[in-house]
């Protein structure tokens, strides 16, 4: 009795670091988010996910910390990883929204709006991905005009070779 007790606690205690460390590199790569070293704040939630793969808030941070490099490619792939395997329904959503950000930086405006749109699905009172979804809606109606009116022009100018 009394060595399974003792083994038990040894187990806790390697828990407790465990889960201790995973959360040291989260709050140091925080800081370094917050203090605008986005490169560090990378390593460091990296750090984490060697721990912990499957740690929800350090992959969400590195896809924030790797938007914020301009390296959306790899930022969506880590939202995407959010999205496919978290029970989270708040981070889900969050994922989404930070996903449409990322899709509309990058003038992806049909994805950037699907993003939207997933993320109301989840959360209907996010109010910011609401007036982004109007924001992406109106860029898109302003490039359709654009488009439009481009392609009358190459038609008025073809009917003026004719």
């Amino acid at each position: 009795m009394r060595k399974s007790c003792l083994f038990l606690i040894i187990i806790f205690n390697i828990l407790v670091t465990y889960s201790q460390s995973e959360r040291k590199y989260i709050r140091d790569g925080n800081k370094n988010f917050s203090d605008s070293s986005f490169v560090k704040s990378e390593i460091n939630y990296k750090k984490s996910l060697e721990i912990n793969p499957d740690y929800d808030a350090a992959i969400f941070n590195l896809s924030n910390s790797l938007q914020k490099q301009k390296r959306f490619d790899e930022s969506e792939e880590y939202l995407k990883k959010i999205i496919g395997n978290s029970n989270d329904s708040s981070i889900i959503s969050d994922s989404y929204y930070n996903l449409g950000n990322n899709m509309l930086q990058q003038q992806k405006i049909n994805e950037a709006i699907d993003a939207y749109k997933n993320c109301l699905r989840i959360n209907p009172e996010d109010e910011e991905a609401r007036y982004n979804l109007t924001k992406s809606l109106s860029l898109l109606n302003q490039n359709n005009n654009s488009d439009e009116s481009q392609d009358k022009n190459n038609d008025s100018d073809d009917n003026k070779e004719n």
